[in-house]
C-alpha cells in the first residue's frame, strides 16, 4: 500500500511535508524559504534553513486578535513579549516559556562537551504553529527575522501581510 500524503504538517522542524499541502511559499533569502499552511483553526509557518544553521527566529505579528504587535521568539527557548519592548535581558527571565496560543520547535539540545558547555544541533527548519483563536482572523502582518543565516552572512528579514480566514 502506498503511503498517504500528510493531511497536516507535524510540528517537527521539517518543511518537506508542506509540498503535499495547499500552502503559500516565499523566498526569504538565499537558502531560506518560508512555507505557510492554514486550516480552520491554525496557521503553520515553516522556515527552511541552510544546512548547518540553527535558525533562531523572531516573528513580530500584528493581528486582529491582539491589542498590539507581539514578538514571538523561537531559539533554544520560546517566549513572547510586546514588540515595542526589548527582548529579555538574560536566559533566566520569566518572559521565556510564557507563550500562549502558539508553539514552535526549539533548537535541539545536544548534550554538553567535556568542559560542561551546552551544545545544540542544527535543524532543517524552524517551525511554528499559531492558533487563530488567540490571534484572530483577517489580515496578519508578519515581520520575520531569521538570525545568523550562513548563506548571506547575517540576518534574513521578510515582511508579508497574510490573509487568515
Amino acid at each position: 500500500m502506498a503511503p498517504r500524503a500528510a493531511s497536516y504538517p507535524l510540528l517537527d522542524g521539517r518543511c518537506d511535508e508542506y509540498a503535499a499541502l495547499p500552502h503559500d511559499a516565499f523566498a526569504v533569502a538565499r537558502g531560506v524559504e518560508l512555507d505557510v499552511f492554514q486550516d480552520r483553526d491554525y496557521v503553520w509557518l515553516c522556515v527552511g534553513l541552510p544546512p548547518g544553521d540553527f535558525g533562531a527566529v523572531d516573528l513580530v505579528v500584528a493581528t486582529p486578535g491582539l491589542a498590539g504587535p507581539l514578538n514571538l521568539h523561537a531559539s533554544a527557548q520560546l517566549g513572547e513579549w510586546p514588540a515595542t519592548q526589548p527582548p529579555p535581558a538574560d536566559a533566566s527571565s520569566s518572559t521565556w516559556g510564557n507563550q500562549r496560543g502558539w508553539s514552535a520547535v526549539t533548537v535541539p539540545f545536544h548534550g554538553t562537551d567535556d568542559a560542561g558547555q551546552v551544545r545544540f544541533s542544527p535543524t532543517p527548519a524552524r517551525e511554528l504553529q499559531l492558533a487563530k483563536q488567540r490571534f484572530g482572523r483577517g489580515a496578519w502582518r508578519l515581520d520575520l527575522t531569521v538570525h545568523a543565516v550562513s548563506t548571506i552572512g547575517g540576518d534574513a528579514r521578510f515582511a508579508h501581510t497574510l490573509a487568515v480566514w
